[in-house]
């Protein structure tokens, strides 16, 4: 299994990557260099096509061949109010669904606030991170960002955002409307610094083709009962040819969310996997190698994944698996780029318990940039986009789930547009967030190539724990330092 070649898979653990740096060098300099400085406004030509990602790499040299996803070109980008007194501009990752929406919802405000402009300038999602970094730098950040909770760390953390509490909400209104684990991911030094449009955090269970289900004439569970019926589910789809080799995979367990489901096993376990006041992990445990021998029992024991079918973004937009460990808005991002194939959500059981822990890497949502010259206009559409009527057009749009308490009961959720996350939603109100760390770098950088190799057989869970609590405390160490150093 050595030899074993990943495909490249174009996730969301690709679009939260940056550079593979840490927070040293350039990263330090643009945080420093963005601390209070006035923006440099200009209309540079946005990106308007999603760059090719690629999936970080395990001992392997040549991926496999992997299918090319066409980007599907942005609606108009650009302010609708030509004559409009101020114009905010809003750089967001460059992704089919989120353009859509955010496309409808500038429209939305412009039309209400026709005073205030707003110009979309998408970035390219395998770069958008790094777009944002380099515009800090330089001085030609907007007015507005759309920033993931899993990359959300090192500007939450660094000042150059503007806290939303005291300014567009009053204080603790934003506690009351949120779910508090998706707050979390954008709160630092007592002030939150983003509204959260929804969220869609891997860790919740299995995206499936409804096409297989239909054909191997298994039942569709809102949620399975055992991780024994997981299994027994994954073998009636997993397809072997003559010689026994697997040409189609009954689960795949392999793309760069694992963490967040081993995590939230060791919770379901009684465990914790991150001790913030140390900053240390603690995979290397009992409940850790519980959590990981979960997925490299897929491969080595239960034969239902195999090192010869591609990750699970790859994997299921081929029909080479039924079932995939990835995030639940794989739905609408397979409907706008491969709508021949249909797809559903199964919700994964608990370890350990009767209740499903979720350790949530983030939501999308949208900040203010701490140098922008416009934040009045700025702080208003952050109040336009947390009213429970553009809350709920962001999650129809995205098949996501409500970052708000108030809209679980929404009637959209009896629909039959919905049915794939209802039982999700009974989820929501337990989630964890991961960490006050940078969650992209821990988890696409250090655990995706760690337990990627673990799943394959070429490192044992033991040796995979230990080596991500190491890589992974080390991490938090530089970061933290690095971020006190720019207080100080």
């Amino acid at each position: 299994m050595d030899g074993h070649k990943p495909g490249k898979g174009v996730s969301r653990r690709t679009f939260l990557r940056t550079s593979a740096a840490t927070l040293s060098g350039a990263a330090a300099t643009w945080l420093l260099a963005s601390c209070g400085a006035p923006a440099t406004v200009s209309e540079a030509p946005a990106s308007q096509t999603a760059a090719a990602s690629t999936a970080p790499t395990t001992a392997s040299t040549e991926p496999t061949a992997a299918p090319t996803v066409e980007p599907t070109p942005a609606p108009t980008v650009g302010a609708i109010n030509t004559g409009a007194k101020i114009n905010l501009r809003f750089w967001h990752m460059d992704y089919a669904p989120h353009n859509q929406s955010f496309d409808a919802l500038a429209k939305a405000f412009q039309k209400e606030f026709p005073d205030i402009g707003i110009t979309r300038e998408p970035q390219p999602q395998a770069e958008h991170v790094a777009k944002y970094q380099q515009g800090f730098v330089s001085g030609t950040q907007p007015d507005l960002i759309a920033i993931h909770g899993g990359a959300a760390a090192l500007f939450v953390q660094s000042g150059v955002l503007a806290p939303l509490d005291g300014a567009a909400f009053q204080s603790g209104e934003m506690e009351k409307l949120f779910f508090p684990a998706l707050l979390e991911a954008y709160q630092a030094n007592g002030h939150i610094y983003g509204v959260p449009l929804a969220n869609n955090t891997p860790g919740i269970g299995f995206i499936i083709n409804l096409d297989h289900f239909e054909e191997a004439k298994v039942d569709i569970p809102e949620q399975f009962a055992s991780w024994d019926a997981v299994w027994e589910t994954a073998q009636k789809l997993t397809k072997k040819d003559g010689s026994g080799k697997i040409i189609r995979a009954g689960m795949n367990v392999r793309e760069g969310h694992q963490l967040q489901y081993v995590c939230g096993m060791m919770l379901e376990q009684g465990a914790q996997y991150f001790d913030p006041a140390s900053g240390k992990f603690s995979f290397n445990s009992d409940a850790g190698h519980a959590a990981i021998k979960v997925l490299t029992d897929a491969v080595a024991k239960l034969k239902v994944d195999s090192p010869d079918i591609p990750p699970a973004f790859d994997s299921l937009a081929n029909g080479l698996s039924s079932m995939g460990m990835i995030w639940i808005d794989y739905i609408p991002y397979a409907k706008s780029q491969f709508p021949d194939k249909h797809y559903g959500f199964i919700v994964r059981p608990p370890y350990a318990g009767k209740d499903l822990l979720v350790s949530s890497e983030g939501p999308w949502g949208v900040q203010v940039t701490a140098a922008s010259k416009q934040q009045q206009a700025a702080m208003e559409f952050m109040k336009f986009l947390a009213r429970e009527e553009n809350l709920r057009a962001w999650y129809q749009q995205q098949n996501a789930l409500p970052s708000s308490p108030a809209l679980v009961n929404d009637p959209y959720f009896k629909s039959n547009d919905s049915r794939w996350v209802r039982k999700a939603l009974e989820t929501m109100p337990g989630w964890r967030n991961e960490g006050p760390f940078p969650i992209w770098k821990m988890n696409s950088d250090i655990s995706w190539p760690i337990l990627e190799k673990a799943i394959l057989g070429s490192q044992t869970v033991e040796s995979a724990a230990k080596q991500i609590d190491d890589e992974g405390t080390a991490m938090v160490a530089e970061f933290r330092s690095q971020v006190q150093d720019l207080k100080s």
